[in-house]
């Protein structure tokens, strides 16, 4: 297993599987200024998540 690959297999072990795919979701889709431009509602869509569990990630990446 790689250094990502176990990253990846660690974070989700912590998080859990939809708050690290929620993350690396976000970390992919960042503009040129480091910049997330999804609101939550196109966010819970594309990733076909609840609200609750988005705003929560985002709430625990702020807080962090």
């Amino acid at each position: 297993m790689d250094n990502i690959a176990l990253y990846k297999s660690v974070i989700c072990m912590i998080l859990g599987d939809k708050k690290s795919e929620i993350i690396e979701f976000i970390i992919d889709n960042l503009d040129d200024d480091k910049r997330f431009k999804y609101t939550i509602k196109e966010l819970c869509a594309t990733l076909n998540i609840s609200k609750p569990t988005a705003i929560d990630t985002i709430n625990l990446l702020t807080q962090k």
